[in-house]
């Protein structure tokens, strides 16, 4: 692996340098990384929004409803 980075940078320094291709190596694993916490944050999202949802879909039937002026709670579930 590193002899072929030794070549691969032998190469690069003949077209445009160290600079550059270290920049695109450090782009390339930033890029990685955001994408890659991205997703798991995406993922967290819908887990958490899929608890939120239960919770709130379990509450419904406790929740006090009115009807005019009373006030009364569901007690069919």
């Amino acid at each position: 692996m590193n002899h072929a980075l030794n070549h691969f940078e032998e190469y690069s320094d003949g077209l445009f340098g160290d600079s550059v291709l270290f920049g695109v190596i450090r782009i390339g694993g930033f890029m990685n990384d955001a994408i890659a916490k991205a997703k798991f944050i995406h993922h967290r999202v819908d887990e958490l929004s899929a608890i939120v949802a239960m919770q709130v879909t379990n509450l419904l039937p406790r929740l006090p409803f009115q009807h005019g002026n009373h006030i009364t709670y569901s007690s069919s579930h």
